[in-house]
């Protein structure tokens, strides 16, 4: 291969990265099948350029490992009988005999996920093994590092661009349908962390190596952009990674130039101390302040969750990209998240691939690193592009984006030209053969998994599936649904929702068994809420109310959304409005009593208070509404009973036996009550109408010097509040108050916007005859 050829696959290889990371991550299905094509070219490139300069084409060892990856996920594709999965993927076997399924499985859950998986391990080792070539011959690979860290540089400009002008559109056309916020290139903030942070030391390296000033200069500069951009995604994991290669660059950096520091040097240190402050405020500080244990983080929970997913799948894995059909079986309701990944590189390995084959590669690469160091001259340069895989790799301990050849094919182009370095000891050992044994080796085992790819993967895509299943129940087409979830369900065993739009399609075919299926989407997501709405109305229409109304409670425990055309449901066969209770959570009463009209909403806040006593919306609600009825009556016997079932002091339920006595003209026990209340408890607004109560009943005056005193104690704000509100109405009835009345005003002005306690509102509700009467500066009583 001579200098133009290498010039020109260089530039081809560098596209491919580039084409990669700048379509959205290459996180669409379309996508990342041009960057398999791009590989195949690329190998078929390798292969007749090679050849024309050689007999036999150099293959490094790394790249026999993803051959080997290749052939592994290839293995869990194979067909295998029922009693073989039974010892290998017992999980399975259970699935596969609760859903009657009969003959031969592979080991894989979604084999048409784990073909386009295959593909794409064997397509970066193809890039990798073009990157190792160009790498053993002058510079091609800093031109080729070159066009990776510029082309990010323009994209971190890009996401600076869209994030400070709150653009919703990803380069202007592209609208994200699974996330309320991104970063571009990625729709998730944290994936796109983790990439300019690998951005970030592939600049450092070029530039700290760049003999060119104004080169150097400008590279440093850029720095700053997938800099910025880090902090601006928050990522702790990237965060994490972009603090500890730092830390390794500048202290090999300050060893090796100890004695010549540049300045460019310093004005890095400076602009990442400065940046270091906003960081701690923002990110740190707030983490480490936080009353949440480690155990409550979502992250340890879904790890956990994933490590008994693994345990079950040890020897051979649940197949790669089968990972998002299978967790929800195992996940936490708690977290309240949809995993699609483990959030864990190596976690992640152990659950699509086995612990026995995982704990092999991991062997293989720290021996691969091992001898690496051991033969290699180590620069800036070098280090720059080892901290750039090492930052990648430590990121991808909480945020896993490696799945995305965005990210993934970068790293392994980097690994390519690290490979390929040489330093002060022999070359790693290398494998030579024929380029046409490569080739037809190539196209031997490419074609067939792109053939897979392009009949299996792109057509029966998970989502197309479900989407396509969805149409079909909006349609009411039931029977070509019933078809369609049939060979659905055998591509997708583990899918809850296509099982459970299953068991929906077979309520429409005679001797079908619906909720065999909608019991088996039920055990597959247990923490969902969706099989156990299926199966109630499934039940209401079977006219079997008593089983569909158990079906709806635990529907509704598990999140399920409490709306008015879920309580028109079970209102169809519930009529009575007070036993919607026994259906609904005591968490979700609140939500039932908003949904209800008036006269239903009483009776369930009935029921909710006086039989089952809990809830305080109800208590409030019920106490307004025999207000309104001039119920006095039973707005005593209300406070009474929720006082005797809530020990303790509640203002509301003691202004509602105030009521009470005033409407019944016991003042003196009205007096008695308030004045021990007033006295006894720090509750500003009784003490503001116990001056109301002294000034409507004895003296003015005497009122207006007992407010004067409360106001000197050292009562909270938010009490003082009625307090002063109270002196401000005494002040505005007397002629002699009038400079205290315009004092008081701006006081009460000043302090209407402090929170008040929600109950004191409750209360002068309650007691609005003593709270709005007009005062007469004489006695009254």
């Amino acid at each position: 291969m001579n200098w133009s050829q290498r010039k020109w696959l260089t530039c081809w290889t560098g596209f491919s990265a580039v084409f990669a990371f700048f379509m959205i991550g290459s996180v669409h299905l379309d996508v990342q099948l041009a960057i398999i094509i791009f590989a195949f070219i690329s190998g078929i490139w390798i292969a007749i350029f090679q050849g024309q300069r050689h007999k036999k084409i150099s293959l490094a060892f790394p790249f026999f490992l993803f051959l080997l990856t290749s052939f592994w996920i290839a293995l869990q594709l194979v067909p295998l009988p029922l009693p073989w999965l039974e010892f290998l993927s017992p999980h399975l076997y259970d699935l596969l005999d609760r859903s009657g399924f009969r003959g031969s499985h592979p080991l894989s859950y979604e084999p048409a996920a784990t073909v386009l998986e295959a593909t794409k391990i064997l397509s970066y080792g193809i890039f990798f093994l073009v990157a190792w070539h160009l790498s053993r011959r002058r510079h091609y690979h800093r031109l080729l590092i070159q066009i990776i860290a510029y082309c990010g540089v323009f994209l971190a400009l890009i996401a600076l661009i869209h994030r400070y002008l709150s653009i919703d559109t990803m380069y202007g056309f592209y609208e994200p349908q699974h996330s309320d916020s991104f970063l571009v290139p990625f729709v998730n903030s944290n994936h796109a962390g983790g990439f300019y942070t690998f951005i970030f030391f592939l600049l450092a390296g070029l530039g700290f190596s760049e003999k060119w000033d104004r080169l150097r200069n400008l590279t440093l500069i850029s720095l700053l952009f997938p800099f910025m951009v880090v902090v601006h995604s928050g990522s702790r994991g990237a965060l994490l990674a972009l603090s500890s290669g730092l830390f390794i660059f500048f202290s090999f950096y300050y060893k090796q130039n100890r004695k010549k520091l540049s300045f460019s040097f310093i004005v890095v240190v400076y602009v990442i101390l400065a940046a270091s402050v906003p960081l701690m405020e923002f990110y740190v500080l707030p983490f480490t302040q936080s009353k949440s244990t480690i155990d409550q983080d979502m992250k340890i929970r879904l790890w956990k969750d994933n490590l008994d997913l693994g345990k079950d799948h040890l020897v051979a894995g649940v197949g790669k990209g089968s990972f998002r059909s299978v967790i929800p079986h195992y996940i936490d309701p708690r977290v309240g998240v949809m995993p699609s990944y483990a959030e864990n590189v190596i976690l992640q390995q152990i659950v699509d691939l086995g612990l026995f084959f995982t704990f092999f590669l991991l062997l293989a690469l720290v021996l691969f690193i091992f001898f690496f160091f051991r033969r290699i001259n180590v620069d800036n340069y070098k280090l720059g592009l080892v901290l750039a895989a090492l930052a990648l790799f430590i990121q991808n301990i909480f945020d896993f984006n490696l799945e995305f050849p965005g990210t993934a094919l970068p790293l392994f182009l980097v690994a390519g030209v690290l490979s390929a370095q040489k330093g002060k000891k022999k070359v790693l050992r290398r494998f030579k053969i024929h380029p046409l044994v490569f080739l037809g080796g190539l196209i031997l085992v490419f074609l067939p998994l792109l053939w897979g790819v392009l009949t299996r993967s792109r057509p029966y895509e998970l989502e197309k599936d479900r989407n396509e299943a969805v149409e079909l129940v909006n349609s009411n087409n039931f029977l070509k649904l019933e078809s369609f979830t049939a060979k659905a369900v055998k591509r997708h065993p583990s899918d809850y929702f296509i099982v459970t739009l299953r068991g929906i399609s077979l309520m429409y075919v005679e001797g079908g068994k619906p909720l065999k299926w909608i019991g088996l989407a039920s055990w597959l997501f247990p923490g969902h809420y969706y099989p156990e709405l299926a199966a109630a109305r499934i039940l209401r229409v079977w006219g079997r109310n008593n089983q569909a109304k158990i079906q709806y409670r635990r529907a509704l425990h598990k999140r399920a959304p409490l709306n008015w055309e879920l309580i028109k449901e079970i209102r169809s066969i519930e009529p009575d409005p007070a036993a919607l209770t026994q259906i609904v959570p005591p968490s979700r009463w609140s939500t039932l009593k908003r949904l209800l009209p008036g006269d239903e909403r009483f009776q369930v806040c009935k029921r909710i208070v006086f039989e089952l006593g809990s809830d305080r919306s109800c208590f409030y609600y019920l106490g307004s509404y025999f207000l309104q009825k001039n119920d006095f009556d039973n707005l005593w016997y209300l406070a009474s009973f929720w006082d005797l079932l809530h020990l303790g002091f509640n203002p509301v339920s003691h202004a509602y036996r105030l009521r009470y006595y005033w409407e019944n003209k016991q003042f003196k026990v009205f007096e008695t009550k308030l004045r021990e209340i007033s006295r006894k408890r720090n509750t500003g607004v009784f003490k503001g109408l116990y001056l109301l109560w002294i000034a409507r009943n004895y003296s003015l005056e005497s009122a207006c010097k007992a407010g004067e005193r409360l106001t000197e104690q050292s009562i909270p704000l938010s009490q003082k509040v009625f307090i002063y509100q109270a002196l401000a109405k005494l002040y505005s009835a007397s002629e002699d108050k009038a400079l205290d009345a315009k004092m008081t005003a701006r006081k009460v002005h000043r302090l209407k916007n402090i929170r008040t306690p929600r109950s004191s509102h409750w209360v002068l509700n309650a007691l609005e005859p003593l709270w709005k009467a007009k005062l007469n500066p004489k006695k009254i009583d």
